[in-house]
């Protein structure tokens, strides 16, 4: 199995891993908890259990797995339907970059195992551009308000290009203030 590191919380711990799973014969995607959504969760277990009123599944599978959402762990996701499992918020981390490496590992069975050219993890998270943290906080602001939000970098450029489930088109500093756009 390879894996690919695509973002981390800012703990440094990892946050979205994909990868090639053979056994599974396709691909998955993973967004990890960070540790204080961990520390929330087993809160709210401990919560739960003291009061008799059972926790969401998503608690129970933060506690249990450190896992937020999923897919492909089996069977796998073909290559060509990965980006569209994946939730919009997660989509962007799919570059091409990363399609080229999913697609290598694919093809090698020793993808993941020491002493394959595609040996064990790959770390993108230097060469994949996140959101700041005020962007972060921008995005989801603009979600509640305006409904899904998409995000891209558009070249160099630091601004982050946020398109709404209206089309409606906003700009992101880096330090999150927005504008509308269209």
């Amino acid at each position: 199995m390879s894996r690919i590191i695509l973002s981390r919380h800012s703990d440094g711990s990892e946050h979205v891993v994909v990868g090639w799973d053979h056994p599974a014969r396709g691909a998955f995607w993973t967004e990890y908890a960070s540790p204080v959504e961990v520390f929330n969760a087993t809160h709210a277990m401990e919560k739960a259990e003291k009061t008799g009123i059972g926790p969401h599944s998503e608690t129970v599978s933060i506690v249990e797995t450190g896992c937020k959402r999923e897919g492909g762990m089996w069977p796998g996701i073909p290559l060509d339907k990965l980006v569209d499992s994946m939730p919009s918020d997660l989509r962007p981390l799919m570059t091409d970059q990363v399609m080229t490496l999913l697609k290598q590992h694919s093809t090698d069975p020793d993808s993941g195992y020491v002493g394959s050219p595609n040996r064990g993890v790959t770390d993108l998270t230097v060469t994949v551009r996140q959101p700041t943290a005020e962007q972060d906080k921008a995005i989801g602001e603009l979600n509640d308000m305006y409904g899904v939000a998409n995000w891209e970098f558009k070249g160099d450029d630091a601004m982050l290009t946020v398109t709404l489930d209206d089309d409606t088109i906003a700009h992101v500093s880096p330090m999150g203030n927005w504008e509308f756009t269209k």
